[in-house]
């Protein structure tokens, strides 16, 4: 499983005041080194479960039952496909 750790830096140039962020991902050995360059950890990010729950919690709710649907069809028909070849 792919772990990598998102980090923000505050944007800044000599001359003016910048708002936001700079964010990269980063791997563990690089973490600690990362923070004392100034960055600050914002999160830890799996490999494709990560997106999914983003996705999945920024959906509305008919969204989320046709996930839910057809999660459970797919997995109806691969248990109708194991039972067939025993």
């Amino acid at each position: 499983m792919i772990v990598k750790y998102v980090v923000r830096k505050q944007q800044h140039d000599d001359w003016m005041v910048m708002c936001g962020y700079d964010y990269k991902e980063i791997l563990f050995s690089e973490l600690e080194e990362s923070k004392k360059q100034g960055w600050e950890f914002v999160r830890k990010k799996i490999f494709l479960i990560t997106d999914f729950c983003d996705f999945y919690s920024t959906s509305n709710r008919s969204d989320r039952l046709a996930i839910i649907g057809i999660t459970v069809g797919l997995l109806a028909v691969v248990i109708s496909i194991i039972g067939l070849f025993k």
